[in-house]
């Protein structure tokens, strides 16, 4: 059987799983429920009302992916309760948008993140 781990709060797919009938009872936790599917994961599906679904499409946006140093980069549309990251860097952001400044040039890697949506990455080069 092909099985995905939930959380059965919040729908997020754990883990997907391989295994015989009789041995579903073991591979899941306290908090945790299995659905049997060929379709979905983690990367891109949740579970909602029973039903393998796929993630939303986060709306956020990027003001400009290019900069000076210091020059202030903004990203809109942001879910609520997300976290942004740059490299090991993370931030909650609450209100929908956020800025951000680079004091050293480089290309940046800057991901939102918000259950269930998609993760959103967007690239800004830094002069």
């Amino acid at each position: 059987m092909r099985a995905h781990i939930y959380n059965i709060t919040t729908g997020e797919i754990i883990r997907t799983v391989y295994c015989p009938d009789d041995q579903i009872e073991s591979q899941f936790g306290a908090g945790e429920s299995y659905i049997e599917s060929d379709i979905g994961n983690d990367s891109t599906s949740y579970i909602n009302n029973g039903v393998v679904a796929d993630k939303p499409v986060q709306l956020s946006v990027i003001d400009k992916t290019s900069a000076a140093v210091d020059e202030a980069v903004t990203i809109s549309l942001i879910p609520e309760h997300a976290f942004v990251s740059v490299e090991s860097l993370q931030q909650e952001v609450i209100g929908g948008s956020c800025e951000l400044t680079f004091d050293t040039p480089g290309e940046y890697q800057i991901t939102v993140t918000c259950f269930p949506y998609l993760d959103k990455t967007f690239t800004v080069v830094i002069a």
